[in-house]
């Protein structure tokens, strides 16, 4: 799951043209709520990607606030 405000940096904008539209079709859990206009409801999580229900590795970038 990502949290995103717009406008988008780089390195989403290039997860969405070369990830996201090829692995979402095929069935992969992808979640990215937009909080542009509200405030970011898990201020003090970090990115993370889950590998399944026990497995999770956590990102280096800070979180948004």
């Amino acid at each position: 799951m990502h949290i995103l405000r717009r406008p988008l940096f780089d390195c989403p904008r290039f997860e969405f043209e070369r990830y996201h539209q090829h692995r979402a079709p095929i069935g992969e859990d992808i979640r990215i709520p937009d909080v542009t206009d509200r405030e970011n409801p898990l201020p003090d999580v970090q990115d993370l990607w889950m590998f399944d229900s026990s497995s999770a590795i956590r990102s280096a970038r800070r979180a948004m606030r």
